[in-house]
């Protein structure tokens, strides 16, 4: 989340703001917020340190299209880590997660701005990859 609210600042530079959902529970899944905020910005960037398919951002894609299919400016964005198994060191598992200038560089093609660049060190700037193991971790492999 932490990474978002830094996307978000990145959009207030250029006065465009960016409403953030934290879901801290996904049962019960609280669909009416996300709902809401869709009905007032008309998008949806789902972004998450999981698989972009059959996973929980798949499930509120799916949710808010059927609730709010009429009114969407554009496609909905899912955002997450690469479609291959998660590496168990941090060096390599750091390749597969987006980084927030891959976040920011998504959502200025969701909503077709022109005239942002994003900064090169945004991209060398991973979501957080939480569930690597931490250095205390020593095996089995």
């Amino acid at each position: 989340f932490i990474e978002c609210i830094k996307v978000s600042e990145f959009f207030e530079k250029f006065n465009i703001s960016i409403e953030l959902i934290d879901l801290r529970t996904l049962r019960p899944l609280d669909i009416k917020t996300v709902i809401k905020s869709v009905k007032k910005t008309g998008n949806l960037t789902f972004v998450d340190n999981d698989w972009e398919s059959y996973g929980v951002g798949a499930e509120i894609v799916s949710r808010t299209v059927e609730f709010c299919g009429n009114i969407l400016k554009s496609n909905p964005v899912r955002i997450g880590i690469k479609e291959v198994p998660i590496p168990s060191t941090r060096a390599l598992a750091r390749y597969c997660y987006p980084s927030i200038g891959i976040i920011i560089e998504k959502i200025i093609k969701q909503l077709d701005i022109k005239g942002i660049k994003v900064p090169k060190s945004f991209y060398n700037l991973s979501i957080d990859n939480s569930d690597i193991p931490n250095s205390s971790f020593k095996g089995p492999f």
